[in-house]
């Protein structure tokens, strides 16, 4: 039996007297019990807590600290994250599949292709590892910092020293992509190919320069994979010979217009047509260069891969792209004058006069200001499209400049007139 004990100790002096509890506990055993024992110790009790209460409460005991708590399980918190953080790039990409596993399906619907709710939608920043990694390669092999990120710095003058520096896919290139590099703990490749690996990049230039770690090592030769285009697409001629002439570094490709079934790839482009049932292991993709609002509506088709302008495709494909031919150089001093002899000023190729933008009032507004020269189905003067040559011709050595306007504004699209009627002909 536990019995509680107030002892009261007074000191008297002048102006108050100061009174001290002691709460003490004591074990009492006894061989016979006492008569009320229990009840005088619960009034013990009482008089006892009252007494306290009046003397300030249990200020005498042990007191809780909030504070205290609230920084431990901060401290626990933020370790967690830490610990979370340094293991998410390896949970990460153990999430996409192994090139032996079935491909993601992904659907398109009226806004266009969609991918799956499953998906991840952000881009994963390399970790520490993966750049050691990197910096390890670029020292050990210079020439082989393409499979890293696409692109390389030549110097300063190296490009006119020696052309045939440029990687393959530029005029008079010639340098090739090496297999790519996986890093020794997981394997993992350290390019970056998929949009939700570099969000902030289109990565064609890392597509281009990939080449897969094991191609060109067994010594036989590989099975051609087949890639069927059921419409669409008249250069490409049905077999290899495509893959070559282009000088692809990974041409163990052929074409195909037939049996649907036997296709490791089918290429749909601009509008899908009904070729039956996809099998396991094929891969479907859907091919745009156009906006949609230029392009037929793709309703419930099941696709794997996305070939279009947008940024965040699989494939990243627009009309064309521009590329430095070294990264380090983006801007060389000109002593040519381009507007020497050249008489007028604007000029603008246009046939459709119904866009889904303000291009025609703009155009309309800036004639009030500078000479503006329209040619097409919206201007008075007539530059026939059989005579192209003589029209780009013209374009280069009466005019200062040439307006390009996309047909409508959407993320990423870019008209093909910036580059072909442009930038093309520019001397």
């Amino acid at each position: 039996m536990i019995r509680l004990a107030v002892e009261q100790t007074g000191v008297a002096s002048s102006s108050k007297s100061i009174v001290r509890w002691e709460l003490r506990s004591f074990i009492l055993l006894r061989t016979s019990p006492q008569p009320n024992v229990e009840e005088r110790s619960g009034v013990w009790l009482d008089k006892g807590l009252a007494r306290l209460r009046e003397l300030g409460g249990m200020a005498a005991l042990p007191r809780f600290s909030l504070k205290r708590y609230f920084f431990y399980v901060l401290c626990l918190t933020g370790t967690l994250l830490v610990l979370l953080n340094l293991l998410q790039d390896e949970i990460w990409h153990s999430m996409r599949p192994h090139p032996g596993q079935p491909q993601s399906v992904r659907t398109a619907g009226d806004g266009g292709p969609k991918m799956k709710s499953d998906w991840p939608l952000k881009s994963k920043k390399p970790t520490a590892r993966v750049l050691r990694t990197r910096e390890r390669v670029r020292k050990r092999h210079p020439s082989e910092a393409l499979n890293v990120n696409g692109t390389a710095n030549l110097g300063e003058s190296s490009i006119d020293l020696d052309p045939s520096r440029r990687p393959w896919y530029m005029k008079g290139g010639t340098r090739r992509p090496y297999p790519a590099i996986r890093t020794r703990n997981i394997g993992r490749r350290l390019a970056q190919l998929w949009p939700e690996e570099d969000a902030y990049d289109d990565r064609v230039t890392n597509q281009l320069m990939f080449m897969p770690p094991d191609y060109n090592r067994t010594g036989g030769e590989h099975p051609l994979k087949k890639i069927m285009i059921p419409h669409g697409m008249t250069e490409a001629k049905v077999g290899p010979d495509i893959f070559f002439q282009q000088r692809c570094p990974v041409n163990t490709c052929t074409i195909v217009r037939d049996n649907p079934d036997d296709a490791d790839l089918i290429l749909f482009k601009d509008y899908i047509t009904h070729v039956g049932r996809r099998s396991y292991n094929q891969v479907w993709m859907l091919y745009f260069l156009e906006c949609p609002y230029h392009t037929q509506s793709v309703k419930n088709a099941l696709i794997n891969w996305t070939a279009t302008y947008r940024r965040d495709s699989d494939i990243v494909a627009p009309y064309e792209r521009w590329q430095y031919y070294d990264s380090s150089i983006t801007q060389i001093p000109q002593t040519f004058n381009y507007a020497a002899n050249k008489t007028k000023k604007i000029a603008w190729f246009v046939s459709n006069c119904h866009p889904r933008n303000q291009r025609m009032h703009y155009a309309r507004e800036l004639s009030k200001y500078i000479q503006v020269d329209i040619y097409g189905a919206c201007g008075s003067l007539r530059c026939p499209r059989s005579q192209s040559q003589t029209c780009f011709d013209m374009l280069d050595e009466d005019y200062k400049f040439y307006l390009a306007f996309e047909n409508s504004n959407c993320k990423d699209y870019i008209t093909e007139k910036f580059f072909v009627n442009g930038l093309g002909y520019v001397r």
